[in-house]
């Protein structure tokens, strides 16, 4: 199992827990600039200076082993800010460029501890359970202090303040929503701690029907990955435990039982490699009555249409799940490039935590297949449909309302909140491909968003301008974004309808700039393309997104949104808003 991934490195405790040897792990809790890792990525520094896991790559783990060593021998937490290697620098023989910063707390776990709560953690995921590891970064309350860490979710040997259960509950419950780790502050009963909230999750569960030579690469891979994989297959002369070393298991089951033998509702993906269209159409039929949330089809786009059609009304249960032909399209000539293809499909459709959906009532007719449909995600209804998965909305809501003189992103407007009227326009357009960046108050924000599949930033600079909260939400983004649309949660007239043209019009011509114009200016919603990424990451202070607008008018396509104009800076902006009920003129 690879020691990049969190099982892997609980796996590598083992050995020393035996030894009765204490370890140290290593957290990234931030990040700025440029990281080969960032926020929630762990390493472990074993008593000999030895390491497992990999933070920055070369020799930075090494020097990371040497600060840890007061940590090793004194058994107290320690929080040091790191320049990290650079991702472009690949040469190990020349020293490494360090231009980002890394914020890393180091924890001992040795016997006298029991390693706790890691061994609570493993058990959890052992048992296919999620949870939370919640890590003490910084306390002046004597009941929690510095290095104190519990899980959420599961038993835990560290008992919380009953001021504070209730506020670390709701955070964590909206961690695992989001699948980001979070770093917030947080009141205690006696003070105020800095707590570091990481989300774990069980290792993917493969399912590969059909135990061919095919199913052998495809095992591999899933194991470098550390996902868990079983082979099934209907045929016993096929089901040979040796011919696949990497699986978990090796079933000799056929559809009929297959329910019975295996619980799919605990499988994330699914892939139907029997070569056989008889044994394929047995199975997916049994598929289609479970909630797996991905179903590789293997071969030709015709096969995988007849297959869907041989179900007939079921056909509809596995609408929007079904993936064929599988795999990334790319050159493929051999079962190790296949394999490769159909795990990174997987890998890049994949998300941590996701809830296994019920399959819809079978219909009278049958449903053609979705080649490569994407992974179904729970968005707010609305009128307009959902752009292309190119396109990610980030919301900023980081700031601290000076002028208003109070939280005005929890203000109320027609019945609902800014924050949860902005995100919902971006969660109506971008489905689950939406950031928000929070600054104070981040639990109550994220508490008003608890019904949102959004990814949740903390930019704990949030006095430092709008620029550094831009700047958090744009390294959010995966590399398959290539645009980017500007939010805020100050501007209450914005209509989904009108944000949705704003974006049909940038969706004709993705290399441009497409910007709001308002009082003989243009600004925010805007959306840029990626190739200006790294002019907006440059921005420094109160700058926002309207200097690289400015920078670039000569290509800049322009809607005109008067509405756009009316924001909430004042107390008086708020009154002549509830006054003029939302006329902009």
């Amino acid at each position: 199992m690879s020691e990049s991934t969190l099982s892997g490195l609980l796996a590598r405790i083992r050995p020393a827990r035996a030894a009765g040897a204490p370890v140290v792990m290593a957290t990234i809790l931030s990040t700025e600039g440029s990281t080969y890792r960032k926020a929630g990525a762990c390493m472990l520094i074993h008593a000999d200076g030895s390491t497992s896991g990999m933070l920055g790559g070369g020799s930075f783990e090494q020097e990371l082993a040497g600060q840890a060593q007061p940590v090793l021998q004194s058994g107290n937490p320690m929080v040091i800010n790191c320049e990290m290697p650079s991702p472009r620098d690949t040469d190990p023989g020349k020293s490494w460029e360090r231009d980002g910063m890394a914020r890393i707390l180091l924890q001992r776990f040795a016997p006298d501890n029991d390693y706790q709560p890691l061994g609570d953690l493993a058990r959890a995921l052992a048992q296919s359970k999620t949870a939370v590891l919640v890590s003490v970064v910084d306390s002046d309350d004597p009941a929690i202090p510095a290095g104190t860490n519990f899980l959420c979710a599961t038993d835990s040997r560290a008992p919380l303040p009953a001021t504070l259960s209730e506020d670390v509950q709701a955070t964590a419950a909206t961690v695992l929503g989001s699948a980001a780790p979070m770093l917030v502050h947080q009141h205690t009963g006696a003070g105020e701690a800095e707590l570091f909230y990481l989300p774990v999750y069980p290792p993917l569960h493969l399912l590969i029907l059909g135990a061919v030579p095919d199913s052998v690469p495809v095992s591999r891979f899933a194991r470098v990955l550390g996902w868990r994989n079983t082979i099934a297959d209907p045929r016993s002369g096929f089901c040979i435990p040796d011919r696949f070393p990497d699986a978990d298991a090796v079933l000799n089951v056929n559809a009929d039982n297959l329910e019975a033998v295996l619980n799919l509702d605990k499988v994330d993906a699914a892939l139907l490699l029997t070569r056989s269209f008889d044994h394929d159409r047995h199975l997916l039929a049994t598929l289609a009555r479970s909630r797996i949330p991905f179903v590789g089809i293997l071969g030709s786009r015709t096969r995988c249409a007849k297959l869907m059609e041989s179900l007939g009304s079921d056909a509809a249960r596995l609408q929007g799940r079904i993936h064929g032909p599988v795999g990334l399209e790319m050159r493929c000539d051999t079962p190790d490039e296949i394999a490769l293809s159909i795990v990174a499909q997987i890998q890049a459709t994949y998300r941590p935590g996701q809830v296994p959906v019920a399959p819809p009532a079978a219909t009278t007719a049958p449903v053609p297949p979705a080649a490569r449909a994407p992974m179904p995600t729970a968005a707010p209804a609305t009128s307009h449909p959902p752009m292309p998965a190119l396109l990610w909305a980030i919301v900023l809501a980081a700031g601290g309302s000076s002028r208003f003189g109070g939280f005005k992103q929890l203000l109320e407007w027609e019945g609902e909140s800014l924050l949860r009227r902005t995100v919902r326009i971006a969660t109506g357009l971008c489905g689950n491909r939406v950031v928000v960046v929070h600054g104070p108050k981040p639990t109550k924000c994220q508490r008003e968003l608890n019904s949102f599949d959004v990814r949740h930033v903390f930019n704990e600079h949030w006095e430092s301008g709008m620029a550094l909260s831009l700047k958090c939400g744009l390294r959010t983004l995966p590399p398959e974004c290539t645009g980017a649309l500007i939010l805020l949660c100050d501007q209450p007239l914005l209509r989904p309808d009108r944000v949705g043209q704003l974006a049909e019009l940038w969706q004709h011509q993705s290399e441009r700039i497409v910007a709001s114009a308002y009082h003989g200016a243009h600004g925010v919603p805007a959306i840029f393309p990626r190739r200006l990424f790294p002019e907006l990451l440059k921005l420094t202070g109160d700058r926002g997104a309207r200097t690289v607008i400015d920078a670039h008018m000569d290509g800049v396509l322009e809607m005109e949104m008067p509405e756009a104009a009316v924001d909430i800076d004042t107390q008086e902006d708020y009154a002549a808003l509830i006054t003029k009920g939302g006329r902009t003129t």
